[in-house]
Formats: structure tokens, sequence, C-alpha cells
């Protein structure tokens, strides 16, 4: 079944995802950030969900197809161990928008994905992929919205600043 591939990948991506943002939650001590990153992993939490449904239906239309394979590899826990970020750091005055901006970069991976898999497939995967670009279009705007509120709280340049545009 075409698709059934991206798909699989898709829900690692997404499983992934949230994990990274989990994990990332139990390293800051700031209340309002590790809301923030367990929302982000919620909302991961709602793709994985989605995804998983997805699959199955296919899975359940078209028998004949082979199990699916075990991909074991988490990206974003790799770059998330490989920058062993010290907790002070975290702390400090920009450690909010910093993980906003590794946030947006996250979901801006998502989005890019299922636009290039919305584009290679047609039918009912392609309708699949277009819903989640819809849906990672409004992570990334509520990413940039809590950064441009930030940015203005702490008196930061938008210009140098802002997560649009990049």
């Amino acid at each position: 079944m075409e698709g059934l591939d991206a798909l699989v990948l898709a829900f690692q991506m997404e499983v992934n995802g949230a994990d990274f943002y989990h994990q990332f939650a139990e390293k800051v001590s700031d209340p309002e950030m590790s809301a923030i990153l367990d929302e982000l992993a919620k909302m991961e939490e709602e793709h994985i969900t989605y995804i998983s449904g997805k699959i199955a239906e296919i899975r359940a239309k078209y028998k004949q197809l082979p199990g699916i394979p075990e991909l074991g590899i988490d990206l974003y826990q790799r770059r998330l161990d490989t920058m062993k970020i010290e907790k002070h750091l975290i702390e400090e005055n920009l450690g909010k928008y910093f993980i906003l901006r590794m946030a947006y970069y996250l979901e801006k991976d998502f989005f890019d994905f299922y636009t290039r898999a919305a584009d290679k497939h047609g039918g009912e995967t392609k309708a699949v992929f277009e819903h989640l670009v819809g849906w990672e279009q409004l992570h990334i705007d509520k990413i940039v919205k809590m950064a441009d509120k930030l940015i203005k709280e702490k008196g930061l340049n938008h210009d140098v600043y802002s997560l649009e545009g990049l």
C-alpha cells in the first residue's frame, strides 16, 4: 500500500517528538516551561493516536501487507543527549526562548516532512498528510505566539529574536 511506509515514519517521528518534549520537561525546574513542554508533548500524542488509527485502517484493508518494521532510531533523543545541556543553562534568562526555538524547529521538521509526503502521495494518504500539515501549522503558530510573548516580556529585539521567517 502506497504511503504506509511514510505513515510509519511519521508515527515514529511523532513518538520521538513526544518523548523529546517529555524528557526536556523533566530537565527544567520552571513550572511554566515544564507546562509548555508537556502541552507540546500532548499535541504530539494526539498525532500519534491519529496516525496509528490510519495505519490500522490501512492494515485492516490490506491484510497481505508485511509487518511494520521497527525503526529503533530516536533522532530527537540523540539530539537532546548530544546537547548535554546543563540545568543552569536552561534556567538562564534566555532558557525559555532557547527551548521554544528548539520546539519551533522540531515542529517545522514535521511540517516539512508532511508537506513533502502530501505532494508525493495521492488519495486518502494525501488527505492524511494534508491534515497533519494543517495541524503542524497550528503548532508552529502557537510556538511563535509563545516566543513573541516572551520576547516582549524580556524586552528583546523582535527583529533579532522572532521565530517567524526562520
